[in-house]
């Protein structure tokens, strides 16, 4: 098993941002312990190497959701055929016990009773309030737009 170092520094105040202490100390323990796998967070306490931190969590965040949502996708680990066998299985067992769908079997002792009527419950939530919820996204997307400033810049506003 190969060992995974986590290096997450602060900036060093008045020197060295966060990404740059982190690749200084990556490159030390790269000497240390070559066969060593690295995972780079810069961090901030929100004064000076914020921007640098938060740029840098980006890209980690980035490879952690790639990792995550192809996981069990591939080689040994790989588990749709399972995934498949379970949902046909689930199917037929509604259907044996006289649901239409395995929804209608899992919902059948619950409030909804059907999946029909889940779905009736969710367009009519969804009827009474997607107007607010578009004028809450325009409003949102508004107040991002204005302190983020123009798309190849970054800006940061303080709150208060």
């Amino acid at each position: 098993m190969s060992v995974v170092v986590l290096v997450a520094p602060a900036a060093f105040k008045g020197s060295f941002g966060p990404r740059q202490v982190a690749d200084a100390l990556s490159a030390g323990i790269r000497r240390a312990l070559p066969e060593a796998s690295l995972l780079q967070c810069p961090i901030s306490d929100g004064g000076d190497g914020l921007l640098d931190a938060v740029l840098a969590a980006g890209a980690l965040r980035e490879q952690v959701y790639r990792a995550h949502s192809t996981r069990a996708t591939a080689g040994k680990l790989d588990n749709r055929e399972i995934i498949a066998r379970v949902l046909a299985l689930r199917r037929e067992k509604a259907q044996l016990l006289g649901f239409k769908h395995f929804a209608d079997l899992v919902l059948d002792d619950r409030m909804a009773h059907s999946g029909d009527r889940a779905l009736a419950f969710l367009e009519d939530l969804k009827t009474k309030t997607e107007a607010r919820f578009r004028e809450e996204n325009s409003e949102l997307a508004a107040y991002r737009r204005s302190i983020e400033g123009p798309p190849w810049g970054c800006r940061a506003r303080a709150a208060g």
